[in-house]
């Protein structure tokens, strides 16, 4: 019942430490858990210390008739420490984002760590409230009803009363509810993993190398990814013999230091090669047949990003 003031004294030193939250160490974690534990032992030493052992009980419980006024008002207390730590996480909510408003100017980590807190914070609230209408029921109805109705309640009473108000095991049903509600990354992450179980796919087939078809396929990806493209069109030498070229191909032109090398290659005139058009200097190596455009007179080649594009019903020359 103390979880919500200890989330609460958490946040608040969040937003209080903003700056300088996110090199804070694990100090003020350990030191609400210690508190935790010695607030909660305090509360059992006060209940069962002037309890009396020998009385009959139908169910395990330390109220009795002696103790059932002191067991009401630290119920009291619990229920004033939820709506004190209710009220507090908007506080702190509307803190935060007035705090947000006016941060154009902070640095990044502090930008940062504001968003965090309201994240976080608007996360929680759900949470929270689920929190508060699971418990506030079970620790209102008992101290109201031994104050004003039945101060002496016997023990068969108080276990007819406590089972029929209990809303606490609720809380376990309604927390998984509630955050998967609230909770967009979580219906994603469900969504993906109903569909990754639905899906059929093909059995990886073993290799003597270890490797398998997804890695495969993967570095097949990065290579074609990554391989750049030099030429658009390239024409094999079966295809591209001395004595011609095929009509209707065009290729980008060289990049200038292949064209320095090849230079001895090219037949600048195009005399010799009937089968080209004027105008084109065939540059043949021992793999591939590429060819210089004209702009006067290849106007008709299609240029898309700076590359020719092959035109496959050219325009007819005079």
């Amino acid at each position: 019942m103390l979880a919500l003031a200890a989330m609460a004294i958490e946040r608040s030193f969040a937003t209080i430490t903003y700056k300088t939250y996110e090199t804070a160490n694990c100090l003020l974690g350990i030191t609400i858990v210690i508190l935790q534990w010695l607030i909660a032992s305090l509360y059992f030493w006060l209940v069962i210390k002037d309890l009396n052992w020998s009385e009959m009980k139908p169910f395990a419980t330390v109220s009795s008739s002696g103790t059932s006024t002191l067991f009401a008002n630290l119920l009291i207390s619990l229920a004033g420490v939820e709506v004190i730590a209710l009220g507090g996480f908007y506080g702190l909510l509307y803190y935060n984002r007035r705090r947000k408003e006016k941060s154009d100017f902070s640095a990044l980590t502090e930008r940062y760590q504001l968003d965090e807190n309201i994240r976080s914070t608007s996360l929680m609230i759900p949470m929270i409230w689920t929190h508060f209408f699971c418990f506030i029921p079970t620790m209102v109805i008992f101290p109201v009803y031994i104050h004003f109705f039945n101060p002496t309640l016997t023990p068969n009473a108080y276990i007819i009363f406590t089972s029929t108000f209990n809303f606490i095991p609720f809380y376990a049903v309604g927390l998984p509810i509630v955050l998967f509600w609230r909770h967009e990354t979580l219906r994603k992450s469900l969504k993906t993993v109903i569909g990754k179980n639905n899906r059929i796919l093909p059995a990886l087939i073993d290799r003597n190398d270890g490797r398998t078809e997804e890695q495969i396929v993967h570095f097949e990806a990065l290579r074609i990814m990554w391989t750049p493209k030099v030429y658009d069109t390239f024409v094999p030498l079966s295809q591209c013999p001395l004595s011609g070229c095929p009509a209707g191909w065009r290729a980008p032109l060289l990049w200038p230091v292949v064209a320095m090398r090849l230079w001895a290659m090219v037949d600048a005139t195009g005399e010799n090669r009937p089968a080209c058009r004027e105008g084109l200097s065939p540059v043949y190596s021992q793999l591939s047949c590429y060819h210089f455009p004209d702009p006067q007179r290849d106007e008709h080649l299609g240029w898309v990003m700076g590359r020719p594009q092959r035109v496959l019903n050219p325009r007819p020359r005079d």
